[in-house]
């Protein structure tokens, strides 16, 4: 607001409405706030979405390509639209309640912290939010920051190449220029490094297999001792 008060912001939409002369107004990005008891429309929108405005003592005439589309009378001291039919039509492009504002703007920037969040309102990068759930758990945030322990039992390696994990993905809907479809991963477990290639077919896995084999045999000057995969 202009005076720097904070309002609730419920929806942001296009909002048509019909005028007395039958002419369609359709305004784009509206904010709808709950507590404001009156609609409003700002006559520099107006102007920008090429109308023009004749203001008088009475009231105040909208035209479009210079054909009267709409009037407004003044009362009370503000130009109230005349409209055919009272309701409006309402299509909802983004909701922004206040029980889900803070957590969707949260999941939006990749489950950022709260005072990070906090400190974007402050800028005004973000919109004014309801902080009434803000501690309420995040649950891929939990997930994230758990660490994969080993399964009780599970052969684990204790050096470099003594076990190599091996995986393909694929095929793909939509392949690479060179008509590649899958690409196989190998990733040692001990040092978690890992190694990506293209292939057209499952049968190059082998091939592929070969030359990262001879790679990192000959880098590090030892041996591979297991290959795992899950196929």
């Amino acid at each position: 607001m202009e005076n720097g008060e904070e309002v609730q912001v419920n929806y942001i939409g296009t909002v048509r409405i019909k005028l007395e002369f039958g002419f369609v107004l359709e305004l784009d990005e509206v904010v709808y706030v709950p507590s404001m008891k009156k609609s409003l429309i700002s006559v520099t929108r107006l102007v920008k979405s090429k109308f023009s405005l004749n203001f008088d003592g009475t009231g105040c005439s909208t035209f479009r390509n210079k054909d009267l589309v709409g009037k407004a009378s003044l009362i009370d001291g503000m130009f109230r639209l005349n409209c055919k039919r009272t309701e409006m039509e309402i299509n909802i492009v983004e909701t922004k309640t206040n029980e889900i504002s803070f957590k969707l703007w949260h999941k939006r920037l990749g489950h950022v912290s709260k005072e990070r969040i906090t400190q974007l309102c402050k800028e005004s990068v973000l919109p004014p939010l309801n902080h009434e759930n803000i501690d309420e758990v995040c649950i891929p945030c939990i997930k994230g920051k758990l660490t994969n322990l080993r399964k009780k039992g599970a052969l684990g390696s204790k050096g470099l190449l003594e076990l190599i994990h091996t995986d393909i993905c694929g095929p793909f809907p939509n392949p690479t220029h060179e008509e590649f479809n899958y690409f196989i991963t190998f990733t040692d477990d001990f040092s978690r490094y890992g190694y990506i290639y293209l292939i057209k077919e499952k049968s190059s896995a082998l091939d592929k297999f070969k030359i990262y084999k001879a790679e990192v045999e000959n880098q590090l000057n030892l041996k591979i001792k297991v290959v795992r995969s899950d196929r």
